[in-house]
């Protein structure tokens, strides 16, 4: 991954961790403004397009039993097929393991806020973009330092 695609990856991290934080939901405009520049800057790198195709792909399908099941947004299923895109499809899977991984502990506190009363209705959500950045960034950081997640 080179610099433009880390910046453009870690600029779309933040705007959707905080859209997410603060109103829950990550806008489609967003969405598609960076799944074009995701497959925009793979463009110059041989096979690039399908490895972010494939990232996409392996992104979209790796949540959507998830969202189905009710436990995810649509927006969080639409934010990590972005991802996926960035990161192509290897990164993309090692990402979504370490971001759900992350999710737990996020899954917990909010559990525990509802049973104490201290988050009623929209509050009691979890803003599940936060892991699944978390995750992608530790698959970042796990590739270069050479360590295998899966």
């Amino acid at each position: 991954m080179d610099l433009t695609q880390t910046i453009g990856l870690s600029s779309f991290l933040a705007l959707a961790v905080a859209w997410d934080i603060f109103e829950r939901r990550i806008p489609n405009a967003l969405v598609a403004a960076y799944a074009l520049a995701a497959f925009a800057l793979r463009v110059p790198v041989p096979a690039g397009l399908l490895s972010a195709a494939e990232g996409f792909v392996v992104g979209l399908g790796l949540l959507f039993v998830p969202f189905a099941l009710g436990w995810v947004g649509a927006g969080d299923a639409k934010f990590f097929a972005v991802v996926g895109a960035f990161l192509g499809p290897a990164l993309a899977l090692n990402a979504c393991v370490l971001g759900m991984a992350m999710g737990g502990p996020f899954a917990l506190v909010a559990y525990w806020r509802v049973r104490r009363g201290l988050a009623p209705g929209r509050a009691a959500t979890v803003p599940y973009a936060v892991p699944l950045a978390l995750g992608a960034l530790a698959a970042l950081v796990c590739e270069q330092a050479g360590i295998a997640v899966l």
